[in-house]
């Protein structure tokens, strides 16, 4: 009987876990032939007026944080989007919801760590983008964003809608996205690929971004 209820409650946890994170933006293999269009005027990424803000879940816990962004760059032509380059600097990765500084350290040790990141090797990660088609959601959004995010050594196509705006010299944009991380080969703790870990061991495949960003000609 004891079993029979911590089972229960084990899978009440995980189906509350799922229910809370977003659906996967689409993915798929890299666009080999794609390239970044530089028509049109540059909009530099102010990166002081931009963030990036993460969400990392596993069983009953969750932690989130912010990652700088290095370079960034839209480049429009009239009202259309025709290409931009991201770049993130992943050394800059720090948690905010962990006040005591030892576990702080440890966490983002961790993800630095060859079994995460491994930003000694990547310090960096990029997002290319290659398409932006004008779209309505029921989320305000205006535009699908469609391009290759490079994290470590794997790049793969991704899309996902955003809202753009430009008024005179000035561009803002934000977005979900949400990526499994296994795909791009970090696997440390993905049930998907060690299945006998215990439950407590067992860290969500998903990643999720917000970001909110500001550009300027």
């Amino acid at each position: 009987m004891r079993l029979l209820l911590i089972c229960l409650s084990m899978s009440f946890v995980l189906a509350a876990c799922n229910n809370q994170t977003k659906e996967y933006s689409e993915t798929g293999e890299k666009k080999e032939n794609a390239k970044i269009s530089a028509a049109g005027d540059a909009y530099n990424v102010m990166a002081e007026e931009s963030t990036v803000d993460w969400i990392g879940k596993k069983i009953g816990k969750e932690h989130e944080g912010n990652i700088n962004i290095s370079t960034g760059v839209f480049y429009v032509d009239g009202q259309k989007i025709t290409g931009g380059e991201f770049v993130l600097d992943m050394n800059s990765i720090v948690n905010n919801d962990l006040s005591d500084d030892v576990m702080n350290a440890k966490l983002i040790g961790h993800l630095k760590s060859e079994v995460f990141f491994e930003v000694i090797t990547y310090p960096t990660a990029k997002f290319e983008l290659i398409g932006a088609s004008p779209i309505t959601d029921e989320d305000d959004n205006t535009h699908k964003v469609e391009g290759n995010l490079t994290i470590k050594d794997v790049t793969k196509s991704i899309s996902f809608p955003a809202s753009i705006h430009m008024d005179g010299g000035s561009l803002t944009a934000t977005a979900d996205i949400v990526f499994n991380r296994a795909d791009w080969n970090i696997r440390y703790g993905s049930e998907s690929h060690f299945p006998d870990l215990v439950a407590d061991q067992i860290i969500s495949n998903s990643i999720e971004l917000e970001l909110s960003i500001m550009a300027k000609k």
